[in-house]
């Protein structure tokens, strides 16, 4: 039971930290997951800890992986942070802009037809 006390506080402070740096409520990762928010706040709170499928949602959804968020990893360079996007992530966030910004544009043009 202490094991998963600790389990419980350790994902409760990553999961708060994941959730405050990714910028979105938790109504919005609520949505984004379709975890209710009641669950959501006893998972901040550390009452409660996700099952595997949310823990997989809430991982995606706020940009962490799954081993960070249970404490099972930790950088080994205290510069580098978990939720710094690696530089692929940074390549495809990139590319998925241009092609974001190309498709507004077609749409523009379609709208003024």
């Amino acid at each position: 039971m202490q094991e998963k006390n600790a389990l419980c506080e350790q994902f409760s402070i990553r999961f708060t930290e994941a959730l405050g740096s990714s910028g979105l409520r938790q109504k919005d990762l609520a949505e984004h997951t379709n975890i209710r928010e009641q669950t959501l706040s006893r998972y901040k709170t550390g009452e409660r800890i996700p099952d595997t499928y949310e823990l997989y949602r809430i991982a995606i959804a706020l940009g962490v992986s799954i081993d960070w968020l249970l404490g099972i990893n930790s950088p080994t360079d205290s510069s580098t942070s978990p939720l710094a996007p690696t530089a692929r992530e940074a390549k495809l966030t990139e590319k998925l802009a241009i092609a974001t910004a190309g498709l507004e544009a077609i749409l523009a043009q379609l709208k003024k037809q």
